[in-house]
């Protein structure tokens, strides 16, 4: 069986066995899932150089992406800063009424965007830009203390509407363009 290496700097030192049917790699700057395709007979000792630096072997080389296939694999994908609907606190003030923190709900997190060639054109842009948006509104009405009008002393309850997303998504960021009758897209 052949085998097929990727090429590196000097620094690469290989040493070959025949009479034990392995081949050892060593090297002192680089770390790659497969140097051979060749199952060895027997587990490789570490290389030694006069820097006294330790030395990637094939199957150290081949734990340590296992591993780290393993750790990637146990991250959550997508879900860390993905679009959703979170709490959040407002202040909110109307007039003269005194400011009352409420809890309310806004659109947070990450959607997919890019920018690539057209394959059509090639001296054009094709861009997607998505930002997390409201997909629709609910009124919610927020009770304040406001003076009494005309001097009065005391206060009144006033209820002040606001609009709180129903929910978010990924959608284009800039508004849809407005079509007029006859037009076309």
């Amino acid at each position: 069986m052949e085998d097929s290496r990727i090429q590196y700097p000097l620094q690469d030192v290989e040493r070959e066995n025949p009479e034990e049917g392995y081949t050892q790699i060593c090297n002192t700057f680089y770390v790659a899932s497969s140097y051979i395709h060749r199952v060895p007979k027997k587990t490789c000792t570490p290389c030694s150089t006069d820097s006294g630096r330790s030395h990637w072997t094939l199957k150290n080389v081949t734990v340590l992406n296992i591993s780290l296939v393993l750790l990637l694999a146990l991250l959550p994908q997508g879900q860390v800063g993905a679009c959703s609907l979170r709490r959040s606190v407002h202040t909110v003030r109307f007039r003269q009424c005194i400011p009352k923190r409420v809890l309310s709900l806004n659109c947070h997190g990450t959607c997919n965007s890019y920018s690539s060639l057209n394959p059509a054109d090639l001296l054009s842009i094709i861009r997607n830009c998505n930002c997390c948006k409201e997909t629709g509104f609910a009124n919610a009405w927020i009770p304040l203390r406001c003076p009494k009008p005309n001097g009065e002393r005391g206060y009144r309850d006033a209820h002040i509407r606001v609009k709180v997303p129903r929910g978010c998504s990924c959608r284009p960021c800039d508004p849809l363009p407005t079509i007029q009758a006859g037009e076309y897209l």
